[in-house]
C-alpha cells in the first residue's frame, strides 16, 4: 500500500539536490519540507509558497557567496526549480488497489477522476515499480477473466487506463496484444463511449509502436469496413447513394431501421479507427516513414467509396482521413518529398474532395474544406495548376455557402490558394468555374443554390462583359429557374444575380422578359418582406435597363394590385391541413435540413401570399422606381390609389403596410421632388399620424423617422401648413416630432 499527501514535486540535478538536503539536515527554517526522496533527479516537497520563498531565498544567498565551491553549479537555478510548480494531491486514505476498483464505477465522474489520480502518480513518479506492476496484472486479468460480463462503465474506465499507461510509456507488451485480440469486440460495441476510445487507444499506441501495431489489425480493420460498407449500401437506390436525400421507406419497420443505424455506426467506427492510426501513425517517434506504409491501394479504395456514402457521418470520418493521408508528418520531414509515397493516390483523392466540397451536409463540407487546404500545402506552389480545374470551382463556391464555418475557412484557403490572383485564375477556368456553378444550381441542398447566385452574381460585378458573353443564355436560363424556386433565400439571390448580369448582356434578357416578369411580380407579394423587397429593387433595375419596353407592363401590374389590399380577409387564417409539411422551415428560414424533399409545386408561393402583402410590395417598388426620371408621370397615379389603399385598417396586418409606407414617403419625396411630392403629401397625414400614435414601437419610430426626413426635403413651414389645414389638432404632436431636430 502506498500512501501519498499534498506536496509539490520538483525536478533538479545532482548539485541542486546536494543544497535542498544540506538545508533540511540544518533544520535551518524550523521543520522539514522533503516529504520523500524519490530519486536522483526528483524530490517530493511540502507545497507551502512561503517557505519555498524562503529556500529559494537561502540557496541564491549561498550561491553568490559562493559557499558550495566543491560543488558543480546547479543546472537548474534556484529562480526557476519552485516556479509553476502543479501541486499533487493525494487522499492518505487511497491506496493504488482502491484506486483501480474506481476506474470501474459507474459513475463517469469518478472512474475520470481515479484515471486522473493514478495518471499524477505515474507521470510525477510517486510510485513504486511493484505498483506498476500491481496496475498490468489489474488490466490483465479484467481482459482476460472478465471482460465479457463487465458492464460497458468498466470496459471504458479499463481502456482509459490502457491508455493513460501508453501515454507515460509505462504499459507492457502483454496487455497491448490483449487488447488488439479483444479489439474487434470493443469496437462493435453498442455504446459509443466504448467504439470511440476503442479507436482512440489505437491513436495513442501507433504513436509509440508506429505501423507495427495497426499491422496486427490491418486485415480486419479494411474488411470489417468493406463488409459493412457494402451492406449499408445494399439496399439503396443507386440513384441516392451520392446523394443526401433518400425516400422514406413505404414499409417501415423498426427492426430493419435499427439494423441499419447500427450497421453505419459500425463503419464509421471502423473509419474513426483508421482516422487515429493514421494520426497516430503521422505523429510517430519512429518517423514520417511509418505513415507512408500505413496508405495503401485498398485503403484509397476504401475511402473512394465511403466518401459518397449515403449517411454524412461515415463521409465526414472519411475527409477527416483523407486530411491526414494529404497532410505532411509532424516528425523530421526535412528529407521528405512533398510528394512522398501517398501522393501518389493523388488523383483519387482530388475526385474524392470534389465531391466532399459539394456535399449536402455542411459538417461534411468543412471536413472536405479541412483536407482540401492540407491537400494544397502539401504541394509545392508549381504543382497546383493542376488541380486548380477541378478543386477551385467548389473552394470558390463555399466562400458564399450559409455555414458560417465553411464560408470563413474556404475564404481563407482561397486567399491562401490564388494569392491575391484569384480574378486572374477565376478568367483563367472560367469554363470549368461556370459548368460547376450551374451543375451546383439545380443541387437539392437550398444553400448550395443560393451561394451559386451569389457566386455568378460575383462574376458579373467583377470580370469583364466580354468573358462572360457567351455563357450568358445557360445563365438566363438558369436565373428563370431559380426565380421559381420554392425557396426564399434562393429567390433572393437570384435577384442579386439578375442585377449583376443584366446590363453585361440586356438583349439576351428582354428575350426572356415575358417570363421574367410575372415571376418577379409574383415574389412582389410573397410571404417574406425581404423577398418583396428584392423583387422590387430588381423590377425597378429592369425599368432601368430596358425604359419603355417594360414601364407600361409594370405599372399596370402595380395598379392592379395596390388595390388589392381592400379584399384582404379580417383575420387570415392558415389552415395547417392546407400547408405543405415543413413549409416553414423552407419559406421563412433558410436552415432546411438537407436531405427533407422540398416542395415545388408552382402555384405554392401564392397559396398563403395575402392581398396586403402584394400591396406591400408594390409600395417597395414605387419606392425604387421613383427614382427614376421617365417614371414620374406614372408615380402620380399610383399615388393617388395609395392613398386609398391605407384607409382600410379592417385587418390585423395594416400596421405593417403603414411602416413600409412611412419609410417609402421620404424616398418618393426626394425621387419626384420637393415641388411635385407636396401636391400629394396631404393624402398621407391621416396615415403618418395614426402610426406616430400606435403602440407598435417599429411603426411608430418609421413615422417619426418618415416626417423629420419629409421636413428636411419639403422643409418644416410647408409641412406644417400641410398638417395644420388638414387638421389644427395633429400640430401639438408634430410640433414634438420637430423638437429632435431644433
Amino acid at each position: 500500500m502506498v500512501n501519498f499527501t499534498k506536496g509539490i514535486l520538483i525536478t533538479c540535478d545532482p548539485a541542486m539536490k546536494q543544497l535542498i538536503l544540506f538545508l533540511q539536515e540544518t533544520n535551518e527554517f524550523g521543520r522539514s519540507f522533503i516529504i520523500q526522496d524519490l530519486d536522483d533527479e526528483h524530490l517530493f516537497i511540502d507545497n507551502d509558497h512561503r517557505l519555498l520563498a524562503k529556500i529559494q531565498e537561502k540557496i541564491d544567498e549561498l550561491m553568490e557567496k559562493n559557499s558550495f565551491s566543491f560543488l558543480p553549479p546547479p543546472v537548474i537555478p534556484a529562480s526557476s526549480l519552485f516556479a509553476d510548480r502543479s501541486i499533487l494531491v493525494m487522499d492518505t486514505d487511497t491506496d493504488i488497489p482502491t484506486l483501480l476498483t474506481q476506474t470501474q464505477s459507474k459513475k463517469r465522474l469518478e472512474r475520470e477522476k481515479a484515471i486522473s489520480l493514478i495518471n499524477s502518480t505515474v507521470e510525477n513518479c510517486v510510485i513504486t515499480d511493484n505498483n506498476i506492476t500491481e496496475i498490468h496484472r489489474f488490466i490483465s486479468e479484467k481482459l482476460n477473466t472478465e471482460f465479457l460480463s463487465a458492464t460497458w462503465e468498466a470496459t471504458h474506465g479499463l481502456l482509459l487506463l490502457i491508455g493513460m499507461l501508453t501515454q507515460l510509456g509505462k504499459i507492457n507488451s502483454t496487455i497491448v496484444e490483449l487488447y488488439l485480440a479483444k479489439y474487434n469486440t470493443l469496437i462493435l460495441s453498442k455504446e459509443i463511449a466504448i467504439r470511440n476510445e476503442t479507436a482512440k487507444l489505437l491513436e495513442v499506441l501507433s504513436k509509440v509502436y508506429g505501423f507495427e501495431c495497426f499491422s496486427k489489425l490491418q486485415e480486419t480493420v479494411l474488411s470489417q469496413a468493406e463488409h459493412y460498407y457494402s451492406i449499408s449500401t445494399l439496399s439503396k437506390d443507386p440513384q441516392t447513394v451520392n446523394s443526401s436525400f433518400s425516400p422514406k421507406r413505404k414499409n417501415f419497420n423498426p427492426t430493419d431501421e435499427l439494423s441499419d443505424a447500427l450497421t453505419w455506426k459500425y463503419l464509421e467506427s471502423y473509419l474513426e479507427t483508421i482516422r487515429y492510426v493514421a494520426k497516430g501513425c503521422n505523429e510517430s517517434v519512429k518517423g514520417p516513414a511509418e505513415f507512408d506504409i500505413f496508405v495503401t491501394s485498398r485503403l484509397i479504395e476504401l475511402i473512394k467509396q465511403t466518401s459518397r456514402h449515403p449517411n454524412r457521418f461515415v463521409r465526414e470520418s472519411t475527409f477527416n482521413i483523407i486530411s491526414l493521408i494529404v497532410q505532411k508528418s509532424s516528425g523530421n520531414t526535412a528529407e521528405v518529398d512533398s510528394l512522398r509515397a501517398c501522393m501518389k493516390w493523388r488523383d483519387k483523392l482530388v475526385d474524392c474532395l470534389c465531391v466532399g466540397l459539394s456535399d449536402d451536409w455542411s459538417q461534411v463540407r468543412m471536413s472536405a474544406s479541412i483536407a482540401c487546404r492540407q491537400f494544397f500545402l502539401n504541394l509545392p506552389n508549381t504543382e497546383w495548376e493542376v488541380f486548380f480545374p477541378m478543386l477551385l470551382p467548389p473552394l470558390c463556391l463555399n466562400r458564399y455557402y450559409e455555414a458560417t464555418g465553411v464560408l470563413t475557412y474556404s475564404s481563407e484557403t482561397w486567399r491562401i490558394v490564388t494569392a491575391e490572383k484569384g480574378q486572374s485564375l477565376v478568367e483563367t477556368h472560367l469554363e470549368a468555374i461556370l459548368h460547376f456553378y450551374l451543375s451546383q444550381s439545380v443541387s437539392e441542398n437550398h444553400a448550395a443554390r443560393t451561394a451559386v447566385l451569389h457566386c455568378i452574381g460575383e462574376l458579373g460585378r467583377k470580370l469583364p462583359s466580354d468573358n462572360l458573353e457567351i455563357y450568358q443564355v445557360d445563365i438566363c436560363s438558369c436565373l428563370l429557374r431559380t426565380l421559381k424556386d420554392p425557396c426564399w433565400p434562393v429567390r433572393e439571390a437570384t435577384c442579386y444575380c439578375i442585377t449583376a448580369m443584366l446590363p453585361l448582356s440586356p438583349h439576351i434578357y428582354l428575350n426572356q422578359i415575358s417570363e421574367m416578369l410575372p415571376a418577379l411580380f409574383d415574389m412582389l407579394g410573397d410571404f417574406i418582406p425581404t423577398t418583396r423587397q428584392s423583387a422590387a429593387f430588381t423590377l425597378a433595375d429592369l425599368v432601368k435597363v430596358f425604359k419603355d419596353k417594360v414601364l407600361v407592363d409594370v405599372f399596370r401590374e402595380i395598379k392592379l394590385r395596390i388595390v388589392q389590399v381592400e379584399e384582404q380577409k379580417l383575420v387570415p387564417v392558415y389552415d395547417d391541413a392546407t400547408v405543405p409539411p415543413n413549409f416553414y422551415g423552407i419559406f421563412r428560414s433558410s436552415a432546411i435540413v438537407p436531405g427533407e424533399k422540398e416542395i415545388s409545386q408552382p402555384d405554392l408561393i401564392n397559396s398563403i401570399s395575402q392581398p396586403w402583402m402584394r400591396t406591400d410590395g408594390c409600395v417597395y417598388l414605387i419606392a425604387e422606381l421613383s427614382q427614376n426620371q421617365i417614371t414620374h408621370k406614372y408615380i402620380f397615379e399610383v399615388l393617388q390609389l395609395l392613398s386609398e389603399a391605407v384607409r382600410h385598417k379592417h385587418y390585423s396586418q395594416h400596421i405593417q403596410l403603414f411602416e413600409t409606407i412611412c419609410r417609402a414617403l421620404p424616398l418618393v419625396a426626394k425621387g419626384i421632388g420637393k415641388k411635385e411630392f407636396k401636391k400629394y403629401f396631404h393624402l398621407f397625414i391621416e396615415m403618418l399620424f395614426y402610426s406616430l400614435n400606435h403602440a407598435n414601437l417599429a411603426t411608430s419610430r418609421a413615422a417619426r423617422e418618415s416626417l423629420l426626413e419629409l421636413v428636411q426635403v419639403l422643409g418644416i413651414e410647408i409641412v406644417r401648413y400641410r398638417i395644420e389645414n388638414f387638421d389644427s389638432l395633429l400640430l401639438p404632436k408634430f410640433d414634438d416630432v420637430c423638437t429632435s431636430i431644433q
